[in-house]
């Protein structure tokens, strides 16, 4: 049962962070357009090749299942014509570990 809770508590995670990578991005892109701020702009951009890095960390499976479900979510049940729901799951719990793993030790 407590793996089910921590699982939850840390896809959740990543759905933080995606949240907030896509807002640094976007604040990126505008304080280019209005402002020279560099402090502002370095704390962001740090935020964002953290999570690249971590991303590109990952193996070719675990980006495409992080990517799919996190940050650039295709649709629902894009899986179910590749993996029973098991193997996704699996795969999933996986992807999401290593990419957390990936991103707290990413300086």
């Amino acid at each position: 049962m407590d793996s089910m809770k921590e699982q939850r508590t840390n896809s959740k995670r990543v759905k933080e962070i995606a949240r907030f990578y896509f807002f640094c991005n976007r604040h990126l892109k505008f304080m280019k357009c209005v402002s020279d701020s560099q402090k502002s702009e370095t704390d962001y951009q740090a935020y964002v090749t953290k999570v690249i890095k971590a991303y590109n960390k990952l193996d070719s499976l675990e980006q495409v299942f992080i990517n799919n479900d996190f940050f650039y979510q295709a649709y629902p049940g894009w899986w179910t014509k590749f993996y029973t729901r098991a193997t996704y799951y699996r795969i999933r719990k996986r992807s999401v570990d290593r990419f957390l793993e990936a991103f707290e030790n990413e300086f």
